[in-house]
């Protein structure tokens, strides 16, 4: 299958499981590609405050953000700059839910979100070999 069958074919199953965006977002893989460099730009900052090696997220953001900017518009780069940081506060607030809520059950369903939407995300990279 092509990467742009595939690409289709991704956004046809994830974009209604995104959630935060508005319906004209969802279907917008610009929108969805900048969402996904900022939750996973804050996945990156959250395994250097956590002591944790962020080299393999490090290079799967560097991996979206070349897709953003393989399709991103240049007039469209406010539009996309405030999509990231949007998308990096929200998961950043995820993150330090799960890490630093005293209420247990609300620190498991954020880890919960916070995973699935990076999962959503990582599912959008090619992989490479």
């Amino acid at each position: 299958m092509s990467r742009l069958c595939t690409l289709a074919l991704v956004f046809g199953l994830v974009a209604p499981a995104t959630g935060t965006a508005a319906s004209d977002e969802i279907s917008n893989p610009l929108m969805v590609f900048a969402a996904c460099a900022g939750r996973l730009s804050a996945e990156m900052e959250h395994k250097w405050l956590v002591a944790e090696n962020p080299d393999e997220v490090t290079r799967q953001r560097a991996a979206m953000i070349d897709l953003v900017d393989a399709i991103r518009p240049p007039e469209r780069g406010r539009e996309v700059l405030a999509r990231r940081i949007e998308a990096k506060f929200a998961q950043a607030a995820l993150l330090q839910r799960a890490l630093f809520s005293t209420d247990e059950a609300e620190a498991r369903q954020a880890a919960t979100l916070a995973r699935a939407a990076r999962h959503r995300c990582l599912y959008l990279i090619p992989q490479i070999s």
